[in-house]
C-alpha cells in the first residue's frame, strides 16, 4: 500500500511540473514606422531588433496594409465600440444623444463607420457602414417621431438604433465590469479578424482597473513597483500607482487582458480609446488617482495594439475622434516574438529598435506574460 501511495504522489508531482514546464509563447508586437510624416513600407526583419529579458527572440516580421475603401480617397473605415453599461441612465442618454447626432451626420454625409454597443448580454450592432445612408436617415427620423415604417430594411435599422435608446444595466459584481469590458474588446477583434488588413477601433470606455506596466498591482496582487522610489508628490506617476491598491476581486482577471490584446493583434486591430466620464459633473477633475489610472491603462492598451489614446477627450466629439484616427492611420508591422522560461504572470518590458536613420517608430512597451496555468485557465494556447 505504501508503495502504491508513493507512486501516486510521484505521478502527481510530475504532472504539476509538466503543467508549469517551459513552453515557448508567441507574442505579437505591433510597430508603426514613420519617416517625415509618411509610413515606411520596406523594412525587413533584419532592420528590427528587440531588447528584452533573456529568452525573447524575434521570429518574423510582417508588413500589414491598412483596410481601405475602394473610393477615390481610399478612406479608412473606422469601427466604434461603446461600453454603455458603465454609466447611469442619465449619462447613457447623454452619450446616446451624441451618437445619434453623429449617425444623423453620417446619413447626410456618408462616411464608412460602424457602431457597436458592448453590453453584459453581448455585442449589439447599431449601424454598419454597408447600410445605405438613406435607410439610416429614414430610421433615424422614425426613431425621433415614433412614426411607423413599412420598409423591412428601415424597420431593421430602426431596431438596431434602439440599442442606443435602451438602458443597459451594469452587472452586479464590480469585477464583472472589467470582464465584460475586455470580453467585448476580444469579441470585437474576433469579428474584425475576417479581414487580414489593419483596422482602426475607437473604444469608448471607462474605469480601467487592471495593471499598468511594471506596476504589478492587479496583475498579481503585489504592490511592488519600479516607481516606488519616486517622490510622492500630488499628481505624480508614483501617486497614481500608490493609489491603485491591490484588489483581490481583480486578481483572476489579468489573463483576460492579455487574451484581448492578443486577439486584437492577431486580428490586426489597433485600439484608439476615447475615454468616457460622468458628463453631469460640471466640476469634474481628472486629478483623482483612479481616473489617472484609467488614462494610463487605456494608453497602454492603445500602445500594445498599435493605436493611440484620443487626447483632450473631454473636448473631442466622436466625429473629431474618427477624423484624428484617420489622419494618422496607415499600414504597420507585426512582429512575432517567442518567449521561453515564463513561469509566472508578470509584465515583461520590451524596446523595439530599427537600424534605419530618420525612421521613428511606435511600438508596444511590453506584454503581460502568463504562467502556464494562467494561460490555460484563460484558454490561451501556447505555441
Amino acid at each position: 500500500m505504501r508503495r502504491i501511495l508513493l507512486c501516486f504522489l510521484l505521478c502527481c508531482c510530475a504532472c504539476l511540473r509538466a503543467e508549469e514546464k517551459n513552453i515557448d509563447t508567441k507574442i505579437l508586437v505591433p510597430v508603426v514606422a514613420d519617416q517625415g510624416g509618411k509610413p515606411v513600407l520596406d523594412l525587413q526583419a533584419t532592420n528590427f531588433s528587440v531588447d528584452g529579458p533573456k529568452g525573447i527572440q524575434l521570429s518574423s516580421v510582417q508588413m500589414v496594409p491598412a483596410e481601405a475603401m475602394n473610393d477615390p480617397q481610399h478612406t479608412f473605415p473606422v469601427f466604434i465600440l461603446y461600453d454603455a453599461y458603465f454609466f447611469t441612465a442619465p449619462v447613457q442618454a447623454m452619450v446616446a444623444a451624441d451618437l445619434l447626432q453623429f449617425l444623423t451626420d453620417l446619413s447626410q454625409h456618408y462616411s464608412p463607420v460602424t457602431l457597436v454597443v458592448n453590453t453584459p448580454m453581448g455585442l449589439k450592432l447599431v449601424y454598419d457602414f454597408g447600410t445605405d445612408p438613406k435607410i439610416l436617415g429614414e430610421a433615424l427620423a422614425a426613431l425621433d417621431t415614433g412614426a411607423k415604417v413599412s420598409d423591412p430594411k428601415v424597420k431593421d435599422q430602426l431596431e438596431k438604433l434602439k440599442n442606443l435608446k435602451n438602458f443597459v444595466p451594469a452587472p452586479a459584481a464590480v469585477e464583472d465590469l472589467t470582464i465584460v469590458q475586455f470580453g467585448g474588446l476580444e469579441h470585437m477583434a474576433q469579428v474584425l479578424g475576417r479581414s487580414p488588413n489593419r483596422k482602426a477601433l475607437v473604444w469608448m470606455t471607462w474605469n480601467y482597473r487592471l495593471g499598468i506596466g511594471d506596476h504589478t498591482v492587479n496583475w498579481t496582487g503585489s504592490t511592488a513597483s519600479q516607481d516606488k522610489n519616486l517622490t510622492m508628490n500630488t499628481g505624480t506617476r508614483a501617486e497614481v500607482y500608490a493609489n491603485n491598491l491591490a484588489d483581490t476581486r481583480y486578481q483572476n482577471l489579468p489573463p483576460l487582458y492579455e487574451k484581448a490584446i492578443a486577439a486584437a493583434n492577431g486580428a490586426h486591430v489597433s485600439v484608439y480609446p476615447l475615454q468616457q466620464y460622468d458628463r453631469r459633473d460640471t466640476n469634474l477633475s481628472f486629478n483623482n488617482p483612479s481616473d489617472q489610472v484609467t488614462t494610463e491603462g487605456l494608453r497602454q492598451v492603445a500602445a500594445c495594439t498599435g493605436g493611440t489614446s484620443i487626447k483632450d477627450f473631454k473636448q473631442t466629439s466622436v466625429a473629431q475622434a474618427v477624423a484624428q484616427v484617420r489622419a494618422g492611420f496607415g499600414p504597420y508591422y507585426m512582429l512575432t516574438l517567442t518567449a521561453g522560461d515564463i513561469k509566472k504572470t508578470d509584465w515583461i518590458p520590451l524596446k523595439v529598435k530599427v537600424d534605419r536613420p530618420a525612421v521613428t517608430i511606435r511600438s508596444a512597451p511590453g506584454f503581460l506574460a502568463l504562467s502556464p496555468s494562467a494561460a490555460k485557465s484563460a484558454g490561451i494556447v501556447a505555441k
